[in-house]
């Protein structure tokens, strides 16, 4: 995977996601990471590069996959039948919607994968940036401390949270608002990987029992300051929990880095033991180049000698030329 480049890799890594089962494992070289795709494996060994599938809304089939044969025009298929809908169970369903709480479902990183309609839009405020489906991103500021220590109570757990009223301010009212939060078991896995967050309305928050001989005011201003009082601590909890969950980020982020340390150094190692090679081989050839270069001034002696030995050896009778040499 090393040798791929970051699309192809991306790619690559979508594909091992939908191609594994439900938290099953994946098991990569000694090189290779998951960096860019947290949300697809959470990482279960990280020396010996062992992660885990998560459920994310990314595990649709990839998009390089051969797609489905086309039937020939010559096929007959079968028509789908057209379901009938009852009217009066329309007229019902369409009634139960405003008395039933208004819900969402989502995933094990809090990402939305489904809205129960419109209604569930009052409790949602998008936050300014760049748009996401995060829940605790874009739920009510007031009712975001409860949600998120229900749903880490409910991962936790899991099993159902509920959570005490909030006093929200919906369409000019003051109403109590109870978050419940439950899991969604696979039926085909046995797993449990979607969680329904829902928001109860009650018409108006229960007073205080202390509260109760005080004038309207007073009893909302008890009510008021008991619910600010509940939400800082759940707030703080939830900060606590944070805290928690960055500390082990970090400490997993340094014994990343550490292995990433030691790795640099093995091949630093590595390196000024090839730096030391090629300084021996250097060695070697400049003594090599010495005794050659020893030879080569020997053999320019010896030429030399048989030169000057030819050219003694020589006799001349003077005007007729050189005599020649008498056979050995």
């Amino acid at each position: 995977m090393i040798y791929l480049e970051s699309g192809l890799q991306d790619r690559l890594m979508q594909t091992f996601h939908y191609a594994l089962r439900p938290e099953g494992f994946l098991c990569l070289g000694q090189s290779e990471s998951v960096a860019r795709k947290t949300k697809l494996f959470s990482t279960v060994d990280k020396k010996h590069r062992i992660f885990q599938r998560r459920d994310s809304a990314l595990s649709a089939a990839p998009e390089f996959l051969l797609a489905a044969p086309q039937l020939k025009p010559d096929v007959p298929t079968m028509r789908t039948a057209t379901r009938v809908i009852d009217p009066v169970d329309g007229a019902v369903r369409r009634v139960m919607e405003k008395h039933s709480p208004a819900y969402v479902v989502i995933d094990r990183q809090h990402e939305i994968l489904r809205f129960s309609g419109g209604e569930v839009g009052r409790f949602l405020e998008p936050s300014p940036g760049t748009a996401s489906l995060d829940l605790l991103g874009i739920v009510r500021k007031v009712l975001r401390p409860a949600v998120r220590a229900a749903v880490q109570r409910a991962h936790r757990s899991k099993e159902p949270v509920t959570t005490e009223q909030r006093s929200v301010r919906l369409d000019g009212k003051q109403r109590a608002v109870r978050v419940i939060v439950e899991p969604l078991a696979d039926e085909r896995h046995n797993a449990i990987g979607r969680w329904i967050v829902a928001f109860q309305e009650v018409d108006a928050p229960g007073a205080h029992p202390d509260a109760k001989s005080l004038p309207g005011a007073a009893q909302f201003d008890v009510q008021a300051l008991e619910q600010e009082l509940q939400t800082t601590r759940m707030q703080l909890r939830a900060t606590i929990e944070e805290l928690e969950t960055s500390n082990e980020e970090m400490k997993s982020a340094n014994e990343e880095y550490q292995s990433v340390n030691e790795e640099l150094q093995s091949s630093n190692e590595e390196l000024e033991t090839a730096k030391e090679e090629m300084q021996s081989i250097n060695e070697e050839l400049q003594t090599i180049n010495a005794e050659l270069s020893s030879k080569n001034e020997m053999l320019t002696r010896l030429n030399s000698d048989l030169k000057n030995l030819l050219d003694s050896t020589q006799i001349y009778a003077g005007d007729h030329g050189p005599v020649s040499r008498p056979r050995q």
